[in-house]
């Protein structure tokens, strides 16, 4: 992630050694060099004339002696004058430089991160820590990071423009996935055409559920950090070796039972194959969601919340099986998988859940392949302590 110390050493030389006549290949990387020179140093300039050919600054000390500037040729930028004497104590005396800005900590931090969701605030701090000696606030970081993720990504409004286009390529480059953007106008009458929800579910994770996956779904939720906030809704199922499945998601604007309802009535529809009873873990009980969905909203959504019995929503009622799941924690570990995806635009954020996914599907894959015994480890596992407690058994 980080550049080697031989590149930072020679990356170092290219501002300590301002010197008269030195050439730049143009205006911008001249500026950059004084400024990273400035903050290498732990002082403050400021500008004494500039024109579009010409670019000159000052200490920022009244009465001092440094100064530099450059004047643009042809082909290049020619360093004319150059005072790299202080006659002042204008040292900064804290950890921190103003000239360090957002967009200049973006563009020197850029090169750390290969893929969007390895950029992080902390990473951007402590590297300008070590490298610059500068203690820079959360909140610079923070915009560092998103000029970061924009310029990798995108920006966030455009991002949501690209999701027509980019569910169309994802159903038609895998076969079986579902994905759909809904309206605020396909939620409520009178609602407008912005964003309101999303939903999408693989065609791998979908057909994995319908054959070999236990008959339970488990929902969990985790908040979107980026600039329009929302929450992260999460399907996962459970397979034979107790592992988990991701099976479907959902953006919503918040976690409450309509959109609890609205996500489980897309999974039931698009993910669960016909007539199955799938258990489905939920935090909010059937008559709070009926209330929130009334059958004048969504009378198909309001028909299948009230034909479903409460031993399907209640673990206390349930009387099949339960596969040794009685809770969502599960489905929370797999928010952490999944933590980087809250901080991206909305069309990375899909297109990491599908990297996630197939990852995850493709090493259980490799794993189940090297199997020898006819059931799963997990299973095996318990087999195998059924057979030790049973040898003490009587048969009447």
């Amino acid at each position: 992630m980080y550049v080697g110390a031989d590149e930072v050493d020679a990356y170092n030389l290219q501002f300590d050694e301002l010197t008269v006549g030195a050439m730049y290949p143009n205006m911008k990387q001249f500026k950059k060099a004084v400024k990273e020179y400035a903050i290498r140093q732990r002082f403050m300039f400021k500008k004494s004339r500039s024109t579009p050919k010409k670019y000159a600054v000052v200490c920022k000390e009244p009465g001092c002696k440094w100064r530099i500037s450059g004047i643009s040729r042809m082909t290049y930028v020619l360093v004319k004058k150059f005072v790299s004497d202080h006659t002042c104590t204008s040292h900064l005396k804290g950890n921190d430089n103003h000239l360090a800005t957002s967009p200049w900590v973006a563009e020197t931090c850029l090169p750390l991160f290969d893929r969007p969701e390895d950029v992080g605030t902390r990473v951007i701090r402590q590297y300008i820590k070590s490298y610059w000696g500068i203690t820079m606030t959360y909140r610079r970081a923070h915009l560092a990071m998103n000029i970061i993720l924009e310029i990798k990504c995108g920006n966030m409004e455009d991002s949501y423009r690209l999701l027509p286009a980019l569910i169309v390529e994802m159903m038609r480059t895998n076969p079986g996935t579902y994905m759909r953007v809904f309206q605020a106008r396909d939620l409520r009458p009178g609602g407008d055409d912005k964003f309101a929800r999303l939903f999408w579910a693989f065609g791998p994770s979908i057909r994995s559920f319908q054959r070999t996956l236990r008959s339970i779904v488990l929902v969990d939720g985790t908040h979107l950090r980026g600039k329009y906030l929302g929450i992260l809704l999460i399907a996962v199922g459970v397979d034979g070796n107790n592992g988990l499945v991701p099976l479907a998601f959902g953006v919503v604007e918040t976690e409450n039972e309509d959109s609890c309802c609205w996500f489980l009535y897309l999974v039931k529809r698009h993910v669960l194959p016909e007539g199955i009873g799938a258990l489905t873990v939920c935090s909010d009980r059937q008559k709070g969601l009926m209330q929130a969905v009334p059958k004048a909203r969504n009378e198909n959504a309001h028909n299948w919340i009230a034909a479903i019995p409460k031993e399907s929503w209640a673990s206390f009622y349930f009387k099949g099986e339960r596969y040794d799941v009685l809770t969502t924690n599960r489905s929370e570990c797999y928010n952490t998988v999944l933590k980087d995806a809250r901080k991206l635009p909305i069309a990375a954020a899909v297109e990491l859940t599908r990297f996630k996914s197939s990852e995850y599907i493709q090493k259980r894959q490799a794993m189940g392949l090297q199997w020898e015994t006819k059931c799963t480890h997990y299973a095996e596992k318990h087999l195998g302590l059924a057979r030790e407690q049973g040898h003490g058994y009587d048969a009447y």
